[in-house]
C-alpha cells in the first residue's frame, strides 16, 4: 500500500512549486516572499516554518533540482554497464531531465550557483564530487578495456555531455525547433563517436 506523505511535506512541496512559478515568471530578485506565500495559499507561519527567507527557498530549489538530476544520471549509468549504451543513455538523460523539468531547469541555469554563503553549499559540493567520482569510475573501466578512448581527463565531460548541455539552453529558450528526442538521439550518437575506443565498432 502506498504511503501518504505527511501534510507538512505536502505543504513544503506546494511552497517550493509556488516559488518556482514566481521565480520563472518574475525573476528571483523581483519576486517577493509575500507573492510566494499568496501563490502557495500558505499562512505566514507555515511558510516560515519551512523556509527562513526567499533565498532559502531559492537554495532549496537549486539543491533539490541538482540532486534529482544527479541521481537520475547515476541510475542510468548503473542500468547501462556497457560503454556505448551508458554514454548514450547519459546524454539522453540530460536532455530528458531538462525538458521534463522545464521551469526548474530554467531556474537552475539562471541561478548558476547557490547564494553565498549558504549552509547547504558544503553538502552540495560533496554530493557533486561523489556524482562526478562515480561517473569517472564508470568511464575508467571502459578506458582500461579500450572501449572508450583516452583523452585529457578535463575534456571527457565536454565531449560527452557538453554539446547536450549547450543545446539544453537553446531548447529552454525556444531557439531550437527540432524535437528534443530527435536531438538527444543525434547527440548521443555524436558523443559515442567522440569517445569510443579506436577499433571499437
Amino acid at each position: 500500500m502506498a504511503q501518504i506523505a505527511p501534510p507538512s511535506t505536502d505543504r513544503r512541496r506546494e511552497i517550493l512549486d509556488a516559488a518556482l512559478a514566481c521565480f520563472v515568471e518574475k525573476g528571483l530578485v523581483a519576486t517577493t516572499i509575500e507573492e510566494i506565500r499568496q501563490a502557495a495559499g500558505a499562512s505566514i507561519g507555515s511558510l516560515y516554518h519551512h523556509f527562513e527567507s526567499k533565498d532559502d527557498l531559492a537554495a532549496a530549489l537549486y539543491v533539490e533540482g541538482l540532486r534529482d538530476y544527479q541521481q537520475g544520471a547515476v541510475a542510468e549509468l548503473r542500468a547501462h554497464p556497457g560503454a556505448e549504451d551508458g554514454v548514450k543513455a547519459a546524454v539522453v538523460h540530460h536532455l530528458r531531465w531538462v525538458m521534463c523539468h522545464h521551469d526548474l531547469a530554467c531556474f537552475i541555469f539562471s541561478m548558476g550557483t547557490l547564494p553565498s554563503p549558504d549552509p547547504r553549499a558544503n553538502a552540495l559540493h560533496e554530493r557533486t564530487r561523489a556524482f562526478f567520482g562515480e561517473s569517472r569510475r564508470w568511464l575508467s573501466r571502459h578506458i582500461r578495456s579500450g572501449e572508450t578512448r583516452r583523452v585529457p581527463p578535463d575534456l571527457y565531460y565536454a565531449l560527452w555531455i557538453g554539446p547536450a548541455h549547450e543545446l539544453a539552453r537553446h531548447l529552454l529558450s525556444g531557439r531550437v525547433k527540432t524535437p528534443w528526442q530527435q536531438a538527444a538521439n543525434l547527440l548521443a550518437e555524436a558523443a559515442w563517436t567522440a569517445l569510443r575506443g579506436e577499433g571499437h565498432p
